[in-house]
C-alpha cells in the first residue's frame, strides 16, 4: 500500500491516515488487484484497510467504482458501497452494496431501500 501523504499519531501509531493510495493485492494465481482512492486508513497491526472517496478497483478485465470500500483483513471481507458501479467483459453492476465474504467465497449484492432493485446487465457470448 502506497500513499503521497500520510500521518499518525503518537496514541495510536498503529493507525495510519493516508491520502492519494494505491493498493496492490497479489493472489497466488498470479493475478492482481489494485485499489486507488483519495483518502484511506491502515491499520498496521490487523492489516484493515478502508478506503474512501473516489475508490477505483481494478482486476483483470474488471473495474469497480465506489464511494467507500472496506477491507478487513480479520474478519476476511471486503465491504464496498456507495454508488456502486461495475464494468465487466461479462456485464456490468449498478448497486448501493457489495459485501464479499472470502470465508464462504460468497457475493451480496443489495441496495440502502429494500424497493430498490439492483441492476445487472449480462452480455451474453
Amino acid at each position: 500500500i502506497f500513499s503521497e501523504y500520510s500521518d499518525f499519531t503518537d496514541e495510536k501509531p498503529e493507525i495510519i491516515n493516508m491520502k492519494k493510495i494505491i493498493c496492490f493485492f497479489y493472489f497466488k494465481d498470479g493475478t492482481i488487484l489494485e485499489i486507488r482512492s483519495e483518502k484511506g486508513v491502515y491499520n498496521n497491526v490487523s492489516l484493515d484497510m478502508s478506503f474512501d472517496e473516489n475508490v477505483k478497483m481494478f482486476y483483470a478485465d474488471n473495474s469497480l467504482f465506489s464511494d467507500k470500500a472496506d477491507f478487513s483483513n480479520s474478519k476476511n471481507r471486503l465491504f464496498i458501497e456507495g454508488n456502486v458501479k461495475t464494468e465487466s467483459p461479462n456485464g456490468d453492476i449498478k448497486a448501493d452494496k457489495l459485501n464479499f465474504d472470502f470465508t464462504d467465497k460468497k457475493l451480496k449484492v443489495s441496495m440502502y431501500d429494500i424497493e430498490e432493485r439492483v441492476n445487472v446487465k449480462t452480455k451474453l457470448r
